[in-house]
């Protein structure tokens, strides 16, 4: 190691042994433990401790001017059994007309002594001596006072009251503690009756509100109301009109048709005449076509005429297809693959064209044509009658 270093290591635990002195100091001073005033001694004779221990302070006139070093029971004298020792600190002197009293901080709080003074004397014979022999005599604070006073008039007043008065006094009690009881239940009924009867007024003002509402809502919705049904009165008399005009049209155009019809009843007749001419001899036609006359009826009834068209278009097609695709073929010819797949094509599209068309079923014959609408007034009106 290098002598700077080390001379750097001294220097830090050097610093560090100043710094715990220094806290050491600071902790000595700050402390209530340690002081460096001088203190004397006072011995106090009480008759209770009354809660005090050692280490509870002392005061003057509510300020701390020591505490209690040490407190014993053989004091020696019977009346003051407790004999506290105090130290009081030399700054503050006390007279020998300054009274001791046990005092608590609050109900609950703990105990001390405090000296109360008439001021500080002008000769210094009339203060407590400071070689330990001050002695001075404590009675009981306020709250002690209060207690043993209280026991006291307890105590008489138990002397005074015999058995039966005790007796009554204990039913008295108890009845004012059942009467108080009973009080507090009717309190609480009260005030439960009272909060139902404000939030029963409550309910009453929010109905009472929204009838107003509904009231006004009612009265704009029939307002509404009644000036719709003044327009619908007005559109109905204005729709009544409309029909009456629309009657009178529907008359003058119901006569305008019957004179119409009178005038082309003749040429209604004619009309009819060639509809059911036409019609008989597009039956006729028809009937002719369904069995088998002319190249059509030929196609329609003939299956094996069909398979025969069907089989030169399908072969027209397979050429014409061979031509586009194959246009080589006419001069060299076609190959045995080609000629097999050609050949499978054309049986599939026959057998498709067969299942389409039903050329596998019975043919039908053909069903007698139905009699016209004329042809069966006819009959009806020549039939003769019952």
């Amino acid at each position: 190691m290098s002598a700077a270093s080390s001379h750097r290591l001294e220097l830090k635990v050097g610093l560090l042994i100043v710094a715990g002195l220094v806290a050491v100091v600071m902790i000595i001073l700050v402390s209530d433990r340690f002081s460096f005033d001088g203190n004397y001694r006072v011995n106090a004779f009480l008759k209770d401790a009354g809660g005090l221990r050692s280490g509870s302070p002392v005061t003057l006139a509510g300020l701390p001017i020591g505490k209690i070093e040490s407190i014993s029971t053989d004091s020696g004298q019977p009346r003051h059994p407790v004999k506290v020792t105090m130290a009081i600190k030399n700054t503050y002197r006390l007279p020998v007309s300054s009274t001791l009293t046990v005092a608590t901080s609050g109900i609950f709080g703990d105990s001390y002594l405090a000296f109360s003074g008439s001021g500080s004397p002008a000769n210094t014979s009339d203060l407590l001596p400071l070689d330990g022999s001050a002695t001075v005599y404590a009675t009981s604070g306020f709250f002690d006072t209060a207690t043993q006073e209280a026991l006291a008039l307890l105590a008489n007043v138990n002397d005074l009251l015999g058995p039966d008065a005790r007796g009554d006094a204990k039913r008295l009690l108890r009845n004012a503690a059942d009467l108080a009881g009973e009080s507090v239940a009717l309190a609480k009924e009260l005030r439960t009756q009272v909060k139902a009867a404000e939030g029963a007024l409550a309910n009453l003002d929010t109905l009472g509100k929204e009838l107003v509402e509904t009231n006004r809502t009612l009265a704009a919705r029939a307002d509404t109301a009644l000036t719709s049904i003044d327009r619908l009165a007005q559109r109905g008399e204005a729709a009544i009109g409309t029909a009456d005009s629309a009657l009178g049209r529907l008359d003058a155009t119901l006569a305008t048709g019957d004179a119409l019809l009178k005038t082309t009843t003749p040429d209604l007749i004619a009309l009819a005449a060639d509809l059911s001419r036409v019609a008989e001899r597009t039956a006729s036609l028809l009937a002719g076509i369904q069995q088998g006359r002319g190249v059509v009826g030929q196609l329609v009834a003939n299956q094996d005429l069909a398979k025969d068209v069907n089989d030169i278009a399908i072969n027209l097609a397979q050429a014409s297809e061979l031509i586009v695709e194959h246009p080589e073929a006419l001069v060299f010819g076609q190959s045995f693959e080609q000629r097999t797949a050609l050949r499978a094509q054309r049986e599939r599209l026959r057998m498709r064209r067969a299942f389409q068309e039903g050329w596998f079923k019975t043919p039908l014959t053909a069903p007698s044509p139905e009699p016209t609408l004329l042809e069966s007034g006819r009959a009806a009106a020549q039939a003769p009658t019952k």
